[in-house]
């Protein structure tokens, strides 16, 4: 049936249609003719060399045929893309990114081969980063668009001396496209991603690349001028935003400073400030003469007299009393002031600390004097 593959004496291949006559026409995929022609056999049901074999993974497929299944995966995730089926689309382009990931060509692999695979992973590694934004999972699309970007920067490096470069423009792949709106698809997808995670600065980086490539590939009466209009503004809008959430964040960083090393009055509580506002009023006097400003206190006191007025009394008239704090004597006395001796810690003197063991000391001399002296008579 179509679609079955099957080995046969050309080669192994795929049955694409099926004749009114019964006869099978299959598409040789094990090996080309030069450039992207391929081989088509007819045999017929009944041949003993036509064999149905079980399908290859990914692993035992040949470069070409690897190509050929990325392409096919490709086709399908565009419809789901279409039909906004972004999760089922996004499982489709990284499958056939992983089928051409790590192929290996060989000598035998041609230009136009080589070309076909860039252009497969490119547009899929693009196309699946959509998606990732579209699931707004960030961390993928970075990552989808960075390999994208990669590719095309190591194409751009060696365009004019590449054999794959002229093959592109050959087939219709002009530099509008690929370093125009592909490449700029790849740095608006990656400064997306950037910007969801918070770095800021970097996703205007590339932003800023993007308009750069804008600037050369953006020529009026191009096939891709309208895409690559559209793609500007996307930039311009990405650029406003950005710069307003690098502006929050800068602010939030001058708060938080502020906050920590002491912030300036205006972020005093607005009772506290009008206490202190009161309190240096009520400090501040004006003299009677020439209104001139005082900085000295107002110690006037009002007291009540005997025949129930007031009298207002100036700071010679309101009568002292000594506090119990100035009675008291301090511990850390002066030496000089009278009374210094009869402080508890005063030292004492000679005679008083050993005048004692003076009076003892004659006592035993006298004794010991009037004992020699009885002796000798």
């Amino acid at each position: 049936k179509v679609g079955d593959d099957v080995k046969t004496l050309f080669g192994r291949g795929t049955i694409t249609a099926i004749r009114d006559d019964s006869v099978l026409v299959v598409r040789i995929s094990s090996w080309r003719l030069s450039g992207r022609n391929t081989v088509t056999c007819y045999p017929s049901p009944s041949d003993p060399n036509i064999q149905v074999v079980r399908p290859k993974t990914v692993y035992q497929m040949s470069v070409y045929e690897k190509v050929e299944n990325a392409q096919k995966l490709k086709a399908d995730a565009s419809v789901k893309f279409t039909a906004k089926q972004f999760k089922e689309a996004l499982e489709l382009y990284s499958e056939a990114v992983n089928s051409v990931r790590y192929a290996q060509h060989t000598q035998n692999s041609t230009n136009e081969l080589r070309a076909d695979l860039l252009v497969v992973m490119i547009t899929c590694c693009n196309n699946a980063a959509t998606c990732c934004i579209q699931l707004q999972d960030w961390d993928k699309a970075y990552k989808f668009g960075k390999n994208a970007l990669v590719l095309l920067e190591a194409l751009y490096k060696k365009r004019g001396d590449s054999k794959i470069h002229d093959v592109l423009n050959q087939e219709g792949f002009g530099d509008s496209q690929l370093f125009g709106t592909w490449k700029v698809k790849s740095y608006i997808v990656i400064a997306r991603g950037l910007a969801e995670k918070f770095d800021t600065e970097e996703a205007l980086e590339h932003l800023k690349k993007g308009q750069e490539m804008l600037t050369i590939f953006k020529k009026e009466g191009d096939v891709r001028f309208q895409q690559l209009a559209s793609q500007e503004k996307q930039i311009r809008k990405l650029q406003i935003k950005c710069k307003e959430r690098l502006k929050a964040e800068r602010k939030k960083e001058r708060q938080r400073a502020k906050a920590m090393f002491g912030g300036s009055d205006e972020k005093k509580d607005p009772d506290e400030k009008n206490n202190s506002n009161e309190g240096r009023k009520q400090a501040t006097a004006y003299s009677d003469k020439g209104g001139k400003k005082s900085t000295a206190h107002n110690t006037s006191t009002v007291m009540p007299v005997e025949n129930g007025g007031s009298e207002k009394l100036s700071p010679e008239k309101i009568p002292y009393e000594k506090s119990s704090a100035e009675n008291s004597t301090s511990s850390f006395a002066d030496k000089s002031k009278p009374g210094w001796a009869n402080d508890d810690d005063a030292e004492p003197t000679f005679w008083e600390e050993h005048g004692e063991a003076l009076c003892i000391a004659g006592v035993g001399a006298v004794s010991l004097l009037s004992f020699l002296a009885f002796r000798r008579r």
